[in-house]
């Protein structure tokens, strides 16, 4: 129902400014749908929304971190975890406890890559008191984003499903090595 109101709306807008360019008066009884059956209309992508009022445009890549810190913190505390969980926790010297207080903690600020980084292991804080729960966590974040991350992509909200996609390599390297986890986008250089 949404995308008929929408298609109604920008054909009403593409016959306002047609009106406008040959200078006619429009008159509130004219139907939308008989200027689409006229077919004197131009495509629907000629139309281009210039509100200078509106705010400027985000880059594709400015939620993926927070989206995936998201995604890996609920994976984490979901119950198709469990099973890894069983086989993870001994390895890294914790135990299941230990690990959902830790993540539950965590979970609201996971949404930037320092906090993020913060939540794996690094040489830095070998001896801290989590460092056996940033070990699972850093394991179990490998198996989400190689087994589950397209799934959870492709069913969410996500408008941007093809650049998270395309990052997903690229955050799975920052994870395998937290400590040069500084960044996200490739930087370029334009030369002048």
């Amino acid at each position: 129902m949404r995308f008929l109101k929408d298609k109604i709306a920008r054909a009403a807008e593409i016959k306002r400014l047609r009106l406008e360019k040959q200078g006619a008066p429009l008159s509130p009884q004219e139907s939308p749908f008989k200027a689409l059956k006229e077919g004197s209309l131009f495509s629907l992508k000629q139309l281009k929304k210039s509100d200078p009022k509106s705010p400027p445009k985000k880059t594709p890549c400015e939620n993926i971190i927070k989206n995936y810190g998201r995604a890996l913190t609920n994976f984490a505390l979901s119950p198709l975890a469990v099973p890894y969980l069983t086989t993870i926790l001994p390895k890294s010297g914790s135990n299941r406890t230990a690990f959902l207080s830790f993540i539950r903690k965590k979970k609201k600020s996971a949404n930037c890559i320092r906090k993020l980084r913060e939540m794996f292991p690094s040489g830095v804080n070998q001896g801290t008191p989590n460092y056996a729960e940033k070990l699972a966590f850093q394991e179990l974040c490998v198996v989400f984003i190689k087994s589950f991350c397209v799934n959870w992509l492709w069913n969410s909200k996500i408008d941007d499903k093809t650049t998270h996609l395309a990052y997903r390599f690229k955050i799975l390297r920052r994870i395998k090595n937290p400590d040069h986890f500084t960044y996200l986008k490739d930087f370029r250089f334009e030369t002048k």
